[in-house]
């Protein structure tokens, strides 16, 4: 699911490693990317000797997305290699492919740092869309995985954002259900105010907390309760 708006970046710049044990795959994925995201890319069988490359060459790009391949990985595989991955010099984004869909993994693994799954039945063309949207800085995954992920860190004994944050009451109150799925138009009902006033709020919401939609708002929001 890509984000309402993005905030491009110089992806010609950037460099995508797609690492897994099934190297004809990964070259594939790599000519692919290359030619229609315009990255540079590269294969790697594993993701110890590329870590331990990258280390050597240091920072040579914009920005750096690793693609694991978890295809046939036990989960606390995954979370091993995230773990790695968390080395800042190592990658900037990283993102989870040919994930099976159906396990409810995603809860467990997005607390890592993933930036973006994909699955096993995805195709190629919303591989190389997701791969541009998490290099131009949005998350790349399915708005019900997101629900999930935001409901299940709610705690009922701290419910409100920080006023620290710098929004109003009633932007506060706003980005409450915005966090809970409210449409503008239930919100505009149940606050007794239009649907123009609302849209202006969320404007001003999304200005003052420096994101580009209603999903990584609702991600922020959880973040700074």
């Amino acid at each position: 699911m890509a984000p309402d708006t993005a905030q491009s970046r110089n992806i010609e710049r950037s460099a995508v490693y797609v690492i897994g044990p099934l190297m004809m795959q990964n070259r594939l994925l790599v000519d692919y990317l290359t030619q229609e995201v315009g990255v540079q890319a590269a294969a790697w069988e594993q993701i110890g000797p590329y870590l331990e490359q990258s280390r050597r060459d240091g920072r040579d790009s914009e920005s750096r997305l690793v693609m694991l391949d978890v295809h046939n990985l036990r989960i606390e595989q995954i979370k091993t290699a995230l773990r790695r991955c968390s080395d800042d010099t190592a990658a900037e984004y990283t993102a989870l492919f040919n994930l099976p869909s159906g396990r409810g993994l995603e809860k467990r693994l997005v607390p890592y740092g993933v930036r973006g799954i994909f699955y096993d039945r995805d195709s190629l063309p919303h591989f190389a869309k997701g791969v541009a949207a998490i290099l131009n800085d949005e998350l790349w995954m399915t708005r019900s995985v997101m629900t999930d992920i935001i409901l299940e860190k709610e705690n009922p004994q701290q419910r409100k954002i920080k006023h620290t944050s710098g929004l109003t009451a009633r932007e506060i109150e706003i980005l409450e259900l915005i966090t809970i799925g409210t449409t503008n138009e239930r919100i505009a009902e149940k606050l007794c105010i239009s649907k123009n006033t609302v849209k202006t709020h969320i404007y001003n919401i999304f200005k003052k907390i420096d994101v580009p939609n209603r999903l990584q708002a609702a991600l922020w929001a959880v973040k700074n309760r």
